[in-house]
């Protein structure tokens, strides 16, 4: 686990070469996390929220669900999947892979996680 996990516990990183962490909703009308299904429209298309870090974890790297994440160290938030041009590694924290069945750490061109 390099020192990014172990602080944020969950790392993306970008085809371009920027670090994402998982953003949370800082909002009191809908706290927690956000995901997107598959093919949403980024414009008013189905948002789902969560306060179950590994729910977002689980769509994001199981089923290609674009994330809301922020660069790291700062940044503007953003919904963006874990495909090729975009989301393409990541790498979460040891307590996280044993819960959700995965390798530490992977990428797009491993394939499907889990």
């Amino acid at each position: 686990m390099t020192n990014l996990t172990r602080t944020r516990r969950v790392v993306f990183r970008h085809a371009d070469g920027n670090l994402y962490r998982l953003a949370k909703n800082g909002g009191s009308k809908n706290p927690g996390y956000m995901f997107r299904p598959k093919n949403e429209n980024r414009y008013g298309g189905q948002v789902i929220r969560t306060e179950d870090p590994l729910e977002v974890i689980e769509a994001t790297l199981k089923e290609g669900m674009s994330v809301r994440c922020k660069p790291i160290p700062n940044g503007t938030v953003r919904f963006l999947p874990f495909a090729p041009g975009s989301l393409q590694e990541y790498e979460v924290g040891s307590e996280i892979a044993e819960a959700l069945g995965i390798p530490e750490t992977g990428s797009v061109e491993e394939g499907k996680v889990g």
